[in-house]
């Protein structure tokens, strides 16, 4: 029974009773065992009768109610054991301002918070202590006001010690009291992301030098002939080769290779400019995409420079050695072909006439040298 119910069964047994007592009083005071005052005891009695029934039904119910209230405490403490003890951060928050009513052990320690300090933090738009950016947390409000529950929200929050954490969020719309609350669990995706990131650039990058690998030349190359041909400019291919390497790797081993390949991989990247492309394929042949040339003729001063920077000396455990350069091969887009793949061969039989010619030069695909 509700205790609206419980009230009103209590109300009217009081106001039976007093009846019962105004009525009994009356017979109580009348000398006449007869008549009209007679009435007033049988109407007494019959009250009285509907007092005790009432009583009875109003102690049923009180215990119905203790039960429920018994039932209810044993709820709430496991409720907050629960809640209490998840090993995922989890809070009770106001949907209006964000306010945190109750928080779990493990989202204090998340965003380390002490105990007496939770109650009454603020998860509102702008602030700096949870919300790293105002618009989510004011997207996650829009979309519980809409649902009324949201699954798996990406964002990221200031956690402890003013890391940065990618999590999920996953939140619904609860009534306590006479305003709407919101449950709300995070899960903490960053290691997660920081994997993947790693994963994905692995798959594109060579592991020794850091550069592209084939596969992100690929994407790299087919951009910038797209930009190209959108912007009516040129791209020009290298294929680039080691000349002296093998002997490098045969007199002073492989690590010392090692080195010098990473050498070469810093000295291609900052002889070239910002928006060009430097790959390698493997062993001693790295790609470069020269991208947005209005005309061949911008590329050469560069490839001239690119010849001398690797053809200086090398520092090993030895000492220095000077027996390494470079012959490159160019093919143009969209001169000599559109297709990447095709380029890049091009640019590979240019190199080997460069090879053919001498070592540390460059050579045009079919002699296309820029006057």
């Amino acid at each position: 029974m509700a205790e609206a119910d419980v009230s009103s069964l209590e109300q009217e047994i009081q106001r039976l009773r007093k009846i019962v007592d105004v009525l009994m009083n009356r017979a109580e005071r009348s000398t006449e065992v007869q008549g009209s005052d007679f009435t007033l005891f049988q109407t007494a009695i019959m009250l009285e009768e509907q007092v005790s029934a009432r009583t009875i039904e109003l102690e049923s119910a009180l215990l119905e109610q203790e039960r429920v209230r018994e039932a209810l405490r044993k709820s709430d403490a496991r409720f907050e054991a629960i809640f209490e003890l998840s090993p995922s951060p989890v809070a009770l928050t106001r949907l209006s301002d964000g306010r945190v009513i109750g928080a779990s052990r493990s989202f204090k320690s998340f965003f380390g918070l002490e105990n007496d300090a939770t109650e009454g933090h603020s998860a509102a738009p702008g602030d700096p202590d949870i919300w790293l950016r105002a618009e989510d947390r004011k997207r996650w409000r829009e979309r519980l006001e809409a649902d009324g529950q949201v699954f798996n929200f990406e964002a990221e929050l200031c956690s402890a010690q003013g890391h940065v954490a990618s999590v999920l969020l996953s939140g619904k719309v609860v009534d306590f009291g006479d305003e709407p609350h919101v449950i709300a669990d995070i899960r903490d995706i960053s290691e997660h992301k920081r994997r993947s990131a790693y994963l994905e650039h692995a798959a594109a990058h060579d592991p020794l030098t850091g550069l592209p690998n084939r596969l992100l030349l690929g994407t790299q190359l087919s951009a910038a002939i797209a930009r190209a041909d959108r912007n009516a400019m040129r791209v020009a291919v290298c294929y680039l080769d080691l000349d002296g390497f093998k002997q490098i790797n045969d007199q002073f081993g492989h690590d010392t290779g090692d080195v010098v390949l990473i050498e070469v991989a810093r000295r291609l990247k900052s002889g070239t400019r910002h928006g060009d492309t430097v790959a390698r394929l493997g062993g001693d042949e790295f790609v470069l995409v020269l991208a947005d040339l209005r005309s061949a003729n911008e590329c050469v001063a560069l490839l001239e420079r690119l010849l001398e920077a690797v053809a200086r000396p090398y520092a090993g455990a030895d000492g220095e050695f000077s027996d390494v350069s470079a012959s490159i091969g160019v093919a143009l887009y969209p001169e000599d072909d559109s297709d990447p793949d095709v380029l890049i061969r091009h640019a590979d039989h240019a190199m080997y006439e460069a090879k053919q010619a001498g070592k540390n030069c460059c050579q045009w695909f079919e002699s296309r040298a820029p006057s």
